[in-house]
């Protein structure tokens, strides 16, 4: 598994137990994150772990080290641009408000409009949005359903649509 999907994989997990979770600060409720994610990585064999922790052990530390980092930057960037994210997700959503969506696929959505939106690549051109609804698509697909997956999609390929005709491409 790369280390990016490693990452999306944490930021959806960060982002949907932060909902029912509130720590004093962004900062010390993703510090509690990752020491109980390596926590449960260090776990006994055998011992029936959730999926939060099955990515960590196979990863060699600097694979580890970028997936943590590329988690926080989204985790930030999400809550950074919050109200822009879910205003394009309501917008492209017909006949949903964002608050009737599941807690999986809200913050799936919100990780992917980041992406669409805000993220850059490697020469700072806007970050390829098949790649972020591929990803969001993947991510509904392991932690929800295919319906999901086809929900995510719609609405994450509209944002992609309005990108680029407000960009005059």
């Amino acid at each position: 598994m790369g280390s990016r999907r490693n990452a999306r994989e944490w930021a959806l997990q960060f982002l949907f137990q932060s909902e029912y979770n509130k720590a004093p600060t962004l900062e010390a409720s993703l510090a509690l994150f990752w020491d109980e994610l390596e926590r449960l990585a260090k776990a006994p064999d055998g011992e029936d772990l959730p999926r939060t922790a099955a990515p960590v052990p196979a990863e060699t530390p600097e694979s580890y080290r970028k997936s943590r980092a590329y988690a926080t930057k989204l985790v930030n960037g999400v809550f950074e641009h919050l109200g822009e994210l879910d205003r394009a997700i309501d917008e492209a959503s017909d006949h949903w408000k964002l608050e009737r969506m599941g807690t999986v696929e809200r913050n799936i959505l919100r990780i992917g409009a980041y992406e669409i939106l805000f993220e850059k690549d490697e020469r700072g051109r806007p970050f390829p949005g098949s790649v972020a609804i591929n990803e969001a698509v993947t991510l509904s697909k392991i932690f929800s359903s295919s319906q999901s997956s086809k929900f995510v999609n719609g609405i994450l390929d509209r944002i992609l649509h309005d990108r680029a005709a407000s960009s005059g491409s």
